[in-house]
């Protein structure tokens, strides 16, 4: 394998030290190559020249990477960009591109000069990763629109492509305000997300942000719960919530998440359920973690305004 990097510090991983975020630097004057990534432990690496047996070990990493390279840079990717329940690529990685589980002897196997992992991953793997010298791009943080953003920009960084990532992010706020300037004279409705498992997003999170931008209010930032949290049923009609938004990945025969809902002799008072504005949301843009997700913004905001888009093909 061409050695596409130099490591200037020891590799020898300190027990405790908590993983964080990659980030790049541009060391030459033209802007080009070589450049530093100060890896998730604050080490650094030197990149002589452009990544070209690029490993993705997480599906925002597959998604990214459809606008910021070509398919011949890319030397894996995961298993789950095939699954169009989750992934908003199901179609573009060719077969004979290979999959992989994120493991540590993948990596090695597939002779990857850049490694993209992220908080949720195996993190022995991350930590074996580590010790080999092998560039690692690690996204601590999915939260917020701006956690995005600072993801792809990091990440287009190393890989010496800001002009496709730059491109994309334009594309993603202009599709913002878009809905923004339909929604801004709209009163905005009081709105849950919520499954039957009491599962819920407040302030924090990627489905908050959702919400706000999609012209709505999210109800669960009264309760001062914060990011992803439970409540319980009771809690949940306390809260009067004028539009329902379901996570309901596991509709199966029989009765849906929204039906049972509906039907329950306890929620017969909540407006939302009055009115029958209850929306089960399966789409994949629900997991992305890339500019994937203003797809979401979009799908919400028809629900919360459909005055407002019936002209629009969504």
């Amino acid at each position: 394998m061409l050695q596409m990097f130099q490591t200037v510090s020891q590799w020898q991983l300190l027990p405790g030290v908590e993983l964080g975020n990659s980030t790049v630097k541009v060391l030459a004057k033209d802007g080009g190559f070589p450049r530093e990534i100060r890896d998730p432990v604050k080490r650094h690496i030197i990149l002589a020249q452009p990544p070209q047996r690029i490993v993705s070990g997480i599906l925002a990493g597959d998604e990214m990477l459809t606008e910021l390279v070509s398919l011949d840079r890319i030397a894996s990717i995961t298993y789950l960009a095939d699954d169009p329940g989750i992934s908003n690529v199901p179609n573009y990685y060719p077969g004979s591109l290979p999959r992989n589980h994120g493991t540590i002897e993948e990596y090695l196997s597939l002779q990857a000069d850049l490694a993209i992992v992220a908080a949720y991953s195996n993190a022995t793997s991350v930590e074996m990763l580590l010790s080999t010298g092998i560039p690692v791009i690690r996204f601590a943080n999915f939260h917020s629109y701006q956690d995005i953003r600072n993801n792809l920009t990091t990440l287009a960084k190393a890989l010496g492509t800001e002009v496709q990532a730059q491109r994309w992010l334009l594309e993603m706020d202009s599709r913002i305000a878009e809905i923004h300037e339909k929604v801004a004279s709209e009163a905005r409705p009081r709105v849950l997300y919520y499954s039957l498992s009491g599962s819920t997003s407040g302030p924090g999170s990627l489905m908050d942000e959702t919400i706000n931008l999609a012209g709505g209010i999210n109800v669960i930032a009264e309760t001062g719960l914060r990011a992803y949290s439970r409540i319980s049923p009771e809690m949940a009609i306390a809260l009067q919530p004028e539009v329902i938004l379901l996570s309901d990945w596991n509709n199966k025969a029989g009765q849906s998440a929204r039906d049972i809902l509906l039907n329950n002799p306890a929620w017969q008072d909540v407006p939302a359920i009055r009115s029958q504005r209850v929306y089960s949301l399966r789409g994949a843009w629900l997991t992305s973690g890339s500019p994937h997700r203003i797809k979401g913004v979009e799908e919400v905001a028809r629900l919360l305004h459909p005055q407002r888009f019936s002209g629009d093909k969504g």
